[in-house]
């Protein structure tokens, strides 16, 4: 009896530990997560970047945990077709990999994001939500979520909702 509840104390003990350890990372406070944007991404994909130096670089002095792979930006979809040899990449460093979307349509001229009442712009969000969950079992959208225009769309979306009439405020201009 007595061995018995020193191997189940051992076992509990050792579960514990593994759990602290997993919980922990390689830091005793924090994790470490790093997000590759899109064009970073498709560079590390086409060999214009190389991803085992850009990782060595990069964890030369800091220790990562996670890394967000994002599939989405300025209204481009990465390459699929590379997309789960990346992803290994990252898995062999010992990393837990995620995905990342970024409903923007440009920054070239300040930001663009996504006008949510056009069926367009739902239909690409649609194909990138997709697309990340394809590979992904966790995905983090940007802060590019927002809009701040009123579209004919955004009028018309609004006088077809249910429920009670909101005017719109008057836009500073």
């Amino acid at each position: 009896m007595n061995k018995l509840i020193q191997q189940l104390t051992l076992s509990l003990a050792l579960a514990v530990l593994a759990v602290q350890a997993n919980a922990q990372g390689h830091y005793h406070s924090f994790k470490v997560s790093t997000y590759i944007i899109q064009g970073t991404v498709q560079s590390m994909m086409s060999g214009r970047t190389d991803p085992a130096e850009t990782w060595s670089n990069l964890t030369r002095n800091l220790k990562v945990d996670k890394v967000y792979i994002e599939v989405m930006r300025n209204h481009t979809l990465v390459d699929e077709a590379g997309l789960e040899k990346l992803k290994k990449f990252f898995q062999d460093q010992g990393v837990e990999v995620c995905g990342g979307l970024a409903y923007s349509i440009s920054e070239a001229n300040g930001y663009q994001g996504f006008d949510y009442a056009d069926p367009d712009n739902r239909e690409f969000a649609r194909k990138a939500v997709e697309l990340a969950a394809r590979h992904f079992d966790e995905v983090l959208l940007d802060d590019y979520y927002f809009f701040d225009r009123k579209t004919e769309l955004d009028i018309q979306a609004k006088e077809i909702e249910p429920g009670p009439s909101i005017a719109w405020t008057p836009c500073a201009t």
